[in-house]
């Protein structure tokens, strides 16, 4: 696991169970080895529980996203597991895809 990720596991957990995260997952440079400590950002998936509260879900997606960008101090993209369109996306998803949190 990427130092970075491990050293703000107990953080992220947290912000997991806070904005009823069913699971986490690491993808991409952060995930497969390639991670720049200078300019690589971090790519998360998450998926929400289903019982989470729906009102204002999207809000609290963002709020999630901020919330890790202050952990990790660096640009945070995270997107919200479902089928993907492209292909190519999705191989590159499936290849780097690490499990970070599960309710």
């Amino acid at each position: 696991m990427n130092s970075l990720i491990a050293e703000h596991s107990g953080e992220v957990a947290e912000l997991c169970r806070l904005y009823q995260v069913e699971r986490l997952d690491l993808f991409g440079s952060a995930a497969s080895g390639e991670f720049d400590p200078e300019s690589s950002d971090l790519d998360f998936i998450v998926s929400y529980r289903s019982n989470a509260d729906p009102d204002p879900w999207f809000s609290k997606h963002l709020e999630l996203q901020a919330a890790l960008v202050r952990v990790f101090d660096r640009p945070v993209d995270l997107v919200i597991d479902q089928p993907f369109r492209n292909p190519y996306f999705a191989k590159a998803v499936e290849e780097t895809r690490t499990p970070l949190y599960a309710a």
